[in-house]
């Protein structure tokens, strides 16, 4: 038995209705927060597309009704139906298996499955689906929703059928041990019968391959035996036989329930899954769903918890720290699991970034962990190394020093993203002892790439915005960029991680390698001043070898330099590339996309005339309007709800035309996955990365301070809330209200002991006063000429909290 076919590749265009619920009780989004002044402040918009839940299933597990805004409704005939490019990639995993659902019909189709480690090798395992037949006839469903528990990777989907209505609810068990969680999906199914006919109910379980019997199981079987994927049922049970598989209900009467569960069990061995087979007696699904719920709350109550009027805003930052988990493995390692698995280097800044701004450091550190015990069993770094490493690898590491240079894909711009994690979970925990221990690993990251003595290097050819570039400025999409260019961004990411390592080394006693780093620093910032800074301010993308340069900025390149932090945004020549580029690409609403050339309009047939970009763009472009201080800094975070997919996530193509992803393939069989990919940890942790940035501030410290905070109120929202904030050993809460006449901050320390906290309160140009605050504070003029009341560095006691006034004209 085969799915139905997937929807057809088409690029017709897909909007959210717009539209606003008011009863907040109901937890609904409400049309507008009322202010002190009496100004409606502005929420996100969009349709509330969350399902009802009328099962007592519902009732009967508590947490389960809470969903995110972030949901999908669809309806009518399928090939009426937006196509996957416009849906939202939603997903489930524990770390040992993971699933997407939402791409297609019916919304609670499995797609991407993995298990039991996370890692594809040959091939996804192909898509499967749930429907509900009466009498052995099928039952179209009418109407479909996907929606997700708020702070939890539980998805929940609703599919309405004439006179009864089936319920999905899907989770990777978590109970207690990320070690030994079952590497399995649950799919608890929920059956209500509301009208219609008379009959007997069961559903039919839909998988794209054919599994064959072993010992009375369905299995599905890839890479000659060494992963296997079993159909178990649970409650019902499930038969098997020549029409398929399906979990007979029996006859419903009108207005009652029925309840079962279907799991799909992976295993290294057939054996493997029959052995998680005998661990399902005796136990309950909704034990398991109960459990993970908890294990769920117990990380989501963790790191910054934030509170704003806007419950979208909260719903984007809570989607992405549960997308992010769900996509780490019980190891450590994050890998993007659309299409690719695998932990790459440039990848896992994204995650690392998002978890240490969101207070998740360990986390963090086991990301930045498992890149470390990877590159040791492999005996080196890797462009890519494998995601399916046991929880409990060792290896002993290698003589980092002894090694070569690099070449290929090593040669350049990945491995510098390597310290710059570094940098960030240092500056987040103020533990340097990682970096210690690892200094001779960090050395190479650097060391063993090439560049010449002018300080330029070569492309990586695996950088991501290559085709962007190359369609916008009018090259050949297959233009071998690492075999004829210079590229800028690679010592940008030279540049700003050799300055971070010479100062770390100096820090940790290295004088030498201080040098050396120093050094190589210089020789990056010679080339880029020398060799790409054009009379116009900007940097040239990249430069041929035969000398010819590119001087046209581009997004991806051109906003690195403050990203990185290779300026700081003060320098004149931070101001000058931001504002180039800005001159070139901006649109003046907070969104940065270079025109696309004319020879792609309608490129590979699709309706795309104003460009595609990378799913960073909006992060990156976030993060630096919000640096030097830009009038369109707020526009641009209110790009990222744009931006985001129906699920809240961002995709690795993007295309601008209507902000939906760029995905030329859906594959059910599982064999290429999709194209470009869907569900990002690397995009979605730089996009919500710089989100919290701008709602909270740097938060790292800086010369003076152990802690500094630039939060914002955006959209005329009357009051924010966040806390723990953390940089080292300094750690304090935040709340900020706007009132008629003021910018009002309170912040309460939550160290073990003092610490120097600076708070800089932003407001739109001319609407500060410097009055004396408290304590005092002086009106600064930001880069981009927005005025800042900043107060001077004080210090906080353990549980001293103090109140600082910025008066608004």
């Amino acid at each position: 038995m085969t799915l139905p076919p997937p929807i057809p590749s088409r690029r017709a265009a897909w909007f959210l209705r717009v539209g606003f619920c008011t009863a907040v009780a109901l937890g609904c989004q409400p049309a507008a927060v009322p202010t002190p002044d009496g100004v409606p402040s502005r929420l996100w918009a969009g349709d509330d597309q969350r399902p009802e839940l009328d099962h007592p299933l519902f009732e009967g597990v508590e947490g389960l009704t809470d969903l995110s805004l972030y949901a999908l409704a669809v309806d009518g005939p399928v090939e009426d139906r937006p196509d996957a490019a416009h849906r939202g990639a939603f997903a489930v995993g524990n770390g040992h298996a993971f699933a997407l659902l939402g791409m297609t019909d019916p919304l609670n189709t499995l797609h991407s499955l993995v298990g039991p480690r996370y890692e594809k090798d040959s091939a996804f395992f192909g898509d499967v689906a749930t429907t509900l037949e009466r009498d052995g006839d099928p039952l179209a469903f009418e109407r479909e929703w996907i929606a997700r528990v708020r702070g939890a990777g539980v998805q929940i989907t609703r599919a309405d059928a004439p006179g009864v209505t089936l319920y999905t609810v899907d989770f990777g068990p978590r109970l207690g041990d990320p070690a030994t969680d079952p590497p399995a999906l649950v799919r608890i199914l929920a059956v209500t019968r509301t009208g219609g006919p008379d009959g007997d109910f069961q559903v039919r379980i839909h998988s794209h391959r054919t599994p064959e019997e072993t010992g009375g199981v369905p299995v599905e079987s890839l890479d000659d035996g060494e992963r296997n994927m079993g159909y178990l049922g649970w409650g019902a049970g499930l038969v098997t036989g020549d029409d398929g598989m399906s979990i007979p209900l029996g006859s419903l009467p009108a207005g009652e329930s029925a309840e079962a569960a279907l799991v799909l069990a992976f295993g290294a061995s057939t054996d493997e899954v029959q052995d998680l087979a005998a661990r399902l007696e005796g136990a309950a699904p909704r034990d398991w769903l109960r459990a993970t719920l908890e294990d769920w709350a117990a990380f989501t109550g963790r790191g910054v918890q934030l509170q704003v009027p806007d419950p979208r805003i909260e719903d984007l930052v809570d989607g992405m720290r549960v997308g992010v988990r769900l996509q780490q493995s019980a190891a450590g390692g994050v890998s993007p699991m659309s299409r690719y698995t695998g932990v790459w280097l440039r990848d896992t800044i994204g995650p690392v970034r998002f978890y240490d701004r969101a207070g998740l450091h360990d986390e963090a550190r086991a990301a930045l962990d498992y890149l470390f015990l990877c590159a040791s069993v492999e005996g080196d770094y890797s462009n890519q190394c494998e995601s399916g490493l046991a929880p409990d690898a060792t290896s002993d590491e290698p003589d980092w020093d002894s090694l070569g240079s690099w070449h290929g894909r090593l040669a350049a711009e990945g491995p510098s993203y390597v310290p710059l994690m570094y940098a960030d979970h240092v500056a987040a925990t103020g533990d340097w002892s990682v970096v210690e221990e690892r200094w001779s690993y960090l050395r190479r990251a650097l060391l063993a790439q090439q560049i010449d003595d002018e300080g330029r290097q070569p492309f990586s050819g695996d950088e991501t915005y290559r085709v962007a570039m190359s369609a916008a400025l009018g090259y050949d999409l297959m233009l071998l960029y690492e075999e004829e260019c210079w590229s800028a961004n690679s010592s940008m990411l030279m540049a700003a991680a050799a300055a971070w390592m010479a100062d770390a080394a100096d820090r940790l006693g290295h004088p030498d390698d201080a040098e050396v780093f120093a050094e190589l620093a210089d020789r990056a910032d010679h080339a880029l001043d020398t060799h790409f800074l054009q009379p116009d301010g900007q940097y040239a993308p990249f430069i041929f070898l035969d000398g010819t340069v590119e001087p046209r900025p581009f997004e991806d390149v051109n906003l690195k330099p403050l990203w990185t932090g290779m300026l700081a945004a003060d320098d004149p020549r931070a101001m000058a590339n931001l504002e180039a580029l800005l001159e070139a690409a901006g649109r003046g609403d907070g969104t940065i996309q270079t025109p696309l050339d004319p020879d792609y309009h309608e490129a590979m047939g699709l309706p795309i005339d104003e460009g595609i970009l990378t799913g960073m763009v909006p992060g990156y472009a976030l993060h630096n309007l919000t640096a030097v201080g830009h009038p369109e800094a707020q526009a641009a975070f209110n790009a990222l709800h744009r931006y985001a997919d129906p699920a809240g996530h961002y995709s690795e193509y993007m295309v601008y035309d209507d902000m939906s992803a760029l995905q030329l393939v859906y594959d059910p069989a599982g064999g290429l996955g999709d194209y470009t990919a869907r569900y990002r940890p690397w995009e979605g942790g730089i996009d919500v990365e710089a989100a919290l940035a701008y709602l909270l501030g740097p938060v790292a410290p800086s010369a003076g301070a152990d802690l500094v905070l630039r939060p914002h109120l955006p959209n005329g929202l009357p009051w924010l809330e966040a806390g723990p904030l953390r940089a080292g050993d300094a750690v304090a809460s935040l709340r900020l209200d706007r009132t008629r006449g003021a910018l009002t901050a309170t912040v309460q320390s939550e160290a073990d002991g003092d610490f120097v906290l600076q708070l800089d309160l932003p407001a739109p140009a001319g609407a500060v006063d410097d009055g004396d605050g408290s304590p005092a504070g002086a009106g600064v003029t930001a880069p981009a000429g927005g005025r800042i009341l900043r107060f001077e560095p004080v210090s906080l006691a353990r549980g001293e909290s103090l109140t600082f006034t910025a008066p608004l004209r």
